[in-house]
């Protein structure tokens, strides 16, 4: 057993010894170069290209693409690798996809973490400080929660919550996408004005001028 775990550490020292030159490109590859210490150089079948599995298994780590495409006949120890510029995109953007999914995860998970039993995080289309106000206290600060709903909290200055609503006890403010007064008219009393109510659902009321 001992035998058999100094050799582990020992393949993993080979291969943290392995050099990996810095990128250069052209108008259609980028290329590198790979310097394999002397214990791993002895492994590389002489004469012939590497497929991908084979310069894997000898320990040389790189993303997706890479082709081993020129053997380098003076120092057969050194492998030289290119890979297309549109492959390189390519995975330039799903590295950047697979990084956002896994922040909006992460905000997931943590809001999830945040929230109180009976309250599950909620995904809310948008933010539900923009369409919330706070007329009572204009310094009042809001902060999105999405423990059971799109909910919009108000604090004061020295944090303590702020009661917003004006509606009546029973009917909370309902986020709307579109304004209730939207293509709203009144032709019988054209010079009323029209007021978005939010209370217990969205509707519009007529106000004279």
């Amino acid at each position: 057993m001992a035998a058999k775990d100094a050799a582990q550490k020992e393949k993993e020292s080979q291969k943290e010894q392995i050099y990996y030159s810095d990128t250069y490109k052209d108008e259609m590859y980028e290329y590198r170069h790979v310097i394999l210490p002397k214990e791993i150089a002895k492994k590389v079948t002489k004469g012939r290209l590497l497929p991908e599995h084979e310069w894997r298994h000898l320990g040389v780590q790189q993303s997706l693409g890479w082709v081993h495409f020129m053997i380098h006949e003076p120092e057969p120890h050194i492998l030289l690798f290119r890979r297309s510029l549109k492959v390189s995109q390519q995975v330039q953007q799903q590295r950047a996809a697979a990084a956002a999914a896994a922040q909006a995860q992460q905000q997931q998970s943590a809001a999830a973490g945040g929230c109180p039993p009976g309250k599950p995080w909620v995904y809310c289309l948008i933010d539900p400080c923009t369409t919330s106000t706070c007329p009572g206290d204009k310094s009042a600060t809001c902060t999105a929660n999405y423990c059971g709903g799109c909910n919009a909290i108000w604090t004061s200055a020295n944090g303590k919550p702020v009661k917003c609503s004006t509606c009546p006890s029973g009917q909370g403010v309902v986020q709307c996408f579109v304004d209730p007064c939207k293509d709203k008219t009144c032709p019988k009393h054209p010079d009323t004005k029209c007021v978005a109510n939010y209370c217990g659902g969205y509707s519009s009321v007529k106000l004279g001028t």
